[in-house]
């Protein structure tokens, strides 16, 4: 499980890593295609590891089940919300700054 949050944080937190300062509903999440079918590929592959019984075995990993996913999802999604958190309080800092 450790190994799908490490791999599936990091193609979340490259949505928030496209601007220093403007949120991602700012940017717009689909504004960047090829970032998000790039994301989408690899949560695939991800998931292809994880539940095709051939793979799992070569990479010794197990079967998740639906809560394990859940967990999983809530996780590594949170780089991306801290980031998102950061960049809100530095715009809000620096709004009062002005």
């Amino acid at each position: 499980m450790a190994f799908v949050v490490l791999a599936s944080s990091q193609l979340f937190y490259s949505l928030s890593l496209r601007s220093e300062s403007k949120s991602i509903f700012q940017i717009g999440i689909f504004s960047n295609i090829y970032l998000v079918g790039a994301i989408v590929v690899g949560l695939i592959l991800q998931m292809s590891v994880i539940e095709i019984a051939p793979l799992a075995a070569m990479f010794k990993c197990v079967n998740l089940n639906a809560n394990d996913w859940e967990m999983v999802f809530v996780f590594a999604l949170m780089p991306l919300v801290v980031n998102e958190i950061e960049k809100l309080v530095t715009r809000m800092k620096s709004k009062s700054d002005d």
